[in-house]
């Protein structure tokens, strides 16, 4: 489930960097072109007005002259003289037509060699010259076609103005080419292509970054999360093996209190009616019962020897239910009353060995410890048939660990499936942190269980080494 919720939520955010992508593109592209209109516009108007000024200060060197006493031809020619030397720029001149629309200045006289005159009477200049002529006559303006730039020989985009000079009745304009306008809004696309990839570039590095936080926030979320669900299972785990041990402890003393002191107490009602019983001898007593076995004295001390033995195995359930000795002694002192009882029972040598300076540990530690050796050595006595069993515990600087040791016939630990007693071993030694490892093979079986000082013991047991250091 976790992992359809990941890939999900990995999509949903591919899709949204994705969106976002696509609406930065779609946005810079619309204010590019948006700016590119903008400034075409006004790059155009400034050409226009710088052209009108071109022409009206041609026009007006013309209309000086023409209002100058003296011979018109003259005077025509003139003019058409500072008009042939008045270029602007390195393909900016003027042209003039007469009213019939024939032109009055030659490449030759513009000192431009080489290019071509929109001329009426020509294939290739007819259409413009009409619509220049067209134009003036009109009242003059702007007018727009393709035509051959002197500097390069190639055609290019053009702007012309025309007006007419009403003394001579001639039209008068000038040119100039816009390729570096197309030129400039080509660059402007370019650096808005650019933008727009470096935009993207830096979006995908962000989304990237996010993405990777936002996945390591995840797994350190679900890390955290796991590791929150051990540690509660774990206290889970310690408050049920708690409990049961309180309920062991509970029913341990209610056998105590209860049970067993209604057995004593019929054992010595028992004795007090043997005591009461008059003294006869076998041969009466067999006559009088048939039979010796049967006679009152003999079973009330079978009752008695039976009420013993229930008592005794009673006392030994108590006592296993519930490490009583671990009320008033230390662990080690514990295993060592525990070794000499199971001795009694087993018919293998039992031996306890300790090492390390012993710390006082916390009661969980204690009966966990207790209950693996009754179970490890149990098992050993029930399955393993051994010779000798070993039981170690030692104390190191930052944990306590207990070995149980037999040479009995072991088993493939990996094959063979765990019985309820080594589960138990293990959920209790991993329900308060610790380390359970189980070995076995030919040479016997090897029970191993470490479990670190809490941190608080820890920090106690450091601090009293260090002020005992002289």
């Amino acid at each position: 489930m976790k992992i359809k919720l990941g890939l999900l939520s990995g999509i949903l955010m591919l899709a949204a960097l994705v969106l976002v992508l696509w609406t930065v593109q779609y946005q810079t592209l619309k204010y590019s072109s948006e700016e590119r209109a903008l400034i075409q516009s006004l790059y155009a108007k400034s050409k226009e007005e710088e052209l009108r000024q071109y022409v009206q200060i041609a026009k007006a060197t013309v209309v000086r002259l023409a209002v100058t006493p003296g011979d018109p031809q003259s005077l025509q020619r003139q003019a058409l003289a500072l008009l042939s030397q008045m270029n602007f720029g390195n393909d900016g001149y003027f042209f003039v037509y007469d009213g019939s629309g024939r032109i009055l200045l030659d490449p030759g006289q513009m000192q431009m060699p080489g290019v071509d005159f929109c001329e009426p009477d020509q294939p290739n200049g007819a259409l413009q010259a009409g619509m220049l002529l067209t134009t003036a006559r009109s009242g003059g303006g702007f007018v727009r076609y393709d035509w051959q730039k002197p500097s390069s020989k190639v055609n290019a985009p053009k702007l012309s103005y025309v007006t007419q000079v009403g003394q001579w009745g001639w039209i008068l304009g000038a040119g100039i080419y816009l390729d570096d306008v197309n030129a400039t809004m080509a660059q402007i696309d370019q650096l808005a292509r650019q933008n727009i990839a470096e935009t993207q570039r830096g979006i995908s590095w962000i989304a990237a970054a996010a993405i990777l936080l936002i996945g390591m926030g995840g797994m350190a979320m679900y890390l955290w999360q796991e590791r929150s669900s051990n540690r509660r299972l774990r206290q889970l785990g310690s408050r049920l093996v708690s409990s049961q041990d309180d309920e062991r402890a509970r029913v341990a003393q209610e056998l105590h209190d209860g049970v067993m002191q209604v057995m004593v107490s019929s054992k010595f009602l028992l004795e007090a009616a043997q005591s009461q019983l008059p003294p006869a001898t076998g041969d009466m007593q067999a006559a009088a019962w048939g039979t010796a076995a049967a006679t009152p004295q003999n079973l009330l001390d079978q009752g008695l020897k039976r009420l013993a033995e229930a008592m005794s195995e009673m006392r030994r359930v108590a006592h296993g239910m519930r490490p009583a000795v671990l009320d008033g002694l230390s662990l080690p002192a514990a295993l060592g009353v525990l070794i000499e009882q199971l001795q009694h029972e087993c018919p293998f040598a039992l031996e306890l060995a300790q090492s390390g300076r012993p710390v006082e540990l916390p009661a969980e530690y204690g009966i966990t410890l207790f209950r693996i050796t009754q179970e490890a050595v149990g098992n050993a006595r029930k399955h393993a048939a051994p010779s000798r069993v070993r039981v170690s515990l030692h104390f190191d600087a930052t944990l306590v660990r207990l070995r149980v040791l037999d040479n009995g016939r072991g088993f493939d630990a990996q094959q063979t499936s765990q019985g309820l007693g080594l589960r138990s071993m293990c959920e209790r030694v991993n329900h308060i942190g610790g380390r359970f490892t189980l070995h076995s093979g030919g040479y016997g079986t090897q029970i191993e269980v470490e479990l670190p000082y809490p941190y608080e013991l820890h920090r106690h047991d450091s601090q009293r080494t260090h002020t005992n250091t002289p």
